[in-house]
């Protein structure tokens, strides 16, 4: 019968292991952090910008249809740089208003899209 002498000498053949274990779980908690809190603030944004496209197609359409005075884009405009973002596109098709909102998160430009008008013409 075969035996060890590192294990009958009393010595381990591990030593360390559990260092190096401790050591990846930790360094995939930071990468996973690190990775997640931009993809959650990413999406925190594009929810601002998502409400500002819906809040500026609602005016929009409400001057289109002659509830509010002034002009349907131009107020758009003002509501969505009050918030902090760009109107790409403002377009009004009869009594429907149809915005594009953009951002920029970083190096990616997040993008939203309304639409808003009477239930008939919709």
């Amino acid at each position: 019968m075969r035996t060890n002498r590192a294990v009958n000498a009393g010595e381990s053949t591990d030593e360390g292991s559990g260092s190096m274990l401790t050591l990846g779980i930790g360094a995939s908690f930071l990468i996973l952090t690190f990775l997640l809190i931009p993809l959650l603030g990413g999406f925190v944004v594009h929810q601002r910008v998502q409400g500002a496209a819906d809040v500026a197609a609602l005016a929009a359409a409400d001057i289109a249809s002659g509830r509010q005075p002034g002009n349907p884009c131009e107020t758009a405009e003002i509501l969505v740089s009050g918030a902090g973002f760009s109107v790409r596109e403002c377009r009004l098709v009869g009594l429907i208003s149809r915005i594009t909102v953009t951002t920029n998160f970083g190096p990616i430009e997040l993008v939203a899209r309304a639409r808003a008008g009477p239930s008939s013409a919709t």
